[in-house]
């Protein structure tokens, strides 16, 4: 059986996709080792998969 690889209305593979989202961590989102807490990194993972591409009709909302 062959794989279909989903496209966008450009024609490229779902995998030419990119989404890059940056923060700043601030002493909010760290503990007392100085490190990120899990939450909130997670949170962040969450913020990036809901993110839409820009282009689409989520994203002109």
């Amino acid at each position: 059986m062959t794989e279909h690889l989903s496209t966008s209305s450009s024609g490229k593979p779902t995998s030419y996709s990119r989404v890059t989202l940056s923060r700043i961590m601030t002493a909010v989102d760290v503990n007392l080792y100085g490190t990120v807490h899990g939450g909130v990194l997670m949170k962040f993972v969450d913020d990036v998969a809901g993110a839409p591409r820009p282009g689409t009709a989520a994203a002109r909302r």
